[in-house]
């Protein structure tokens, strides 16, 4: 019989697994458009100031929100919160995928930085919160590892696909790998 300190210790791990996951996911999400950025000017006929913009519309969206995010985390579901965001975060970069024109794109960035900013203070509470203090910074170190990871296989995957003429199509698999994931929670 295992003991409610092994029963929580196991919760405690699938849940870091799952936020690793889904901050994974965040961060291919976000970082797979700027390593498409030859194509982008391309297809979308976008300027030099117009994808310097992508990204920094992003960050500006982002930076705002997650203080906001964080009071939104504080008063309701954390849990809720986690997988909302993962959801939206994930219809964004579907629709990302049928962006018509460099307009379309800079207004689905700004979405994916609300929607991404939503994640990470609920993700890191509720990690911190399922840990007994002396085991707390591991857990979130292991769960920033993601950021890392992410940003890497994002940018990698994003100019591959965009390499192979499927831009579109790399922001349709990511986004379907989100909504895919979020399902069983």
């Amino acid at each position: 019989m295992t003991s409610p300190q092994s029963q929580a210790s196991d919760r405690a791990t699938l849940l870091v697994a799952f936020m690793w996951g889904a901050y994974f996911l965040n961060y291919c999400d976000r970082q797979a458009v700027f390593a498409m950025f030859p194509v982008l000017k391309t297809d979308l006929a976008m300027s030099d100031q117009q994808l310097g913009l992508t990204g920094s519309i992003f960050l500006w969206v982002y930076g705002l929100g997650c203080p906001i995010a964080g009071q939104i985390a504080d008063k309701y579901s954390k849990r809720i919160l986690v997988v909302l965001s993962l959801v939206i975060w994930s219809v964004v970069t579907l629709a990302t995928g049928w962006a018509t024109s460099a307009m379309v794109l800079l207004l689905l960035r700004a979405a994916m930085g609300v929607s991404e900013s939503l994640y990470m203070p609920a993700a890191i509470a509720l990690t911190s919160n399922a840990h007994p203090p002396e085991k707390r910074s591991r857990a979130v170190s292991i769960l920033t590892t993601a950021q890392i990871v992410g940003t890497i296989a994002g940018a990698w995957f994003g100019g591959w696909m965009a390499n192979q003429g499927m831009w579109r199509e790399a922001f349709l698999v990511l986004g379907g790998l989100g909504l895919l994931y979020a399902v069983p929670y």
